[in-house]
């Protein structure tokens, strides 16, 4: 996996904020399944953004 930097991590999660905003926004009715689509995107985007400063942490 490539290394992180500050504007990929930036990049990353505005991209998943206007992804959520567009489904949310265009979704005629928010149920169940969107909620959890939408909480398992968060956990894909945020699970490595979280490792990554866990271990650059814990090497300074």
């Amino acid at each position: 996996m490539r290394k992180l930097n500050k504007f990929n991590i930036t990049c990353i999660i505005i991209l998943w904020i206007i992804l959520c905003f567009l489904v949310i926004t265009r979704a005629e009715k928010i149920g169940t399944d969107t909620v959890i689509y939408i909480i398992m995107s968060a956990g894909f985007v945020f699970i490595p953004i979280w490792k990554y400063f866990k271990n650059k942490n814990k090497n300074t």
